[in-house]
């Protein structure tokens, strides 16, 4: 029972660090979703782990965001081949962010941490097609850590992982505007 507890209590401090790292980035309030996402009444705001509480923006905010922390993290697994869907943790963590933003219609992302990492810095992974358009043309920012794109052509899976770090360097606004752009043309899946 105790690891539990110790489970909970690492998920609730990762996802405040999440809802701080959002702040810092976009300027607006956010917060842990009640029940880490299990809570699903007004559906369009709280779907995921953490969520935009700003009194005027909080409906519109365009992501989905799923928080992870996990020990045995390794993007190796990804790139190897001996790891399955069900073992390989981080296509696991994709899966149910690209579920739940299916739900609500919004953009999913999905932010992990692995044990040992700064407190303040989160792995950030979007799907490749949504965020390399929008790197591109930010092509002046200098990401200290960089980015990874991770694609899989046996299930068309293609994701884009850069540190929060980096994340908080692109402009919001433009983001936003982004974003929302996007929505109205239609997700692909």
């Amino acid at each position: 029972m105790a690891q539990r507890i110790n489970s909970r209590t690492k998920g609730s401090r990762n996802e405040r660090s999440v809802a701080d790292v959002m702040k810092q980035w976009t300027g607006y309030e956010f917060a842990r979703t009640p029940q880490s996402g299990g809570l699903h009444w007004k559906k369009k705001n709280t779907t995921g782990d953490v969520i935009c509480i700003d009194e005027k923006h909080g409906l519109r905010f365009p992501l989905t965001i799923e928080c992870k922390a996990h020990h045995d993290l390794d993007f190796s697994y990804m790139l190897d081949g001996t790891m399955g869907k069900k073992t390989n943790k981080i296509i696991h963590f994709w899966d149910q962010a690209l579920r739940e933003s299916e739900e609500v219609n919004k953009i999913p992302m999905l932010t992990i941490r692995r044990n040992g990492m700064p407190k303040d810095t989160h792995f950030i992974v979007f799907q490749s097609f949504f965020i390399n358009p929008l790197l591109e043309k930010n092509m002046g920012i200098i990401f200290e850590y960089g980015v990874m794109t991770y694609t899989n052509r046996s299930t068309n899976l293609k994701l884009t992982i850069m540190n929060s770090r980096d994340l908080v360097k692109l402009d919001y606004t433009s983001f936003y505007k982004y974003s929302k752009k996007f929505l109205r043309n239609g997700k692909k899946k």
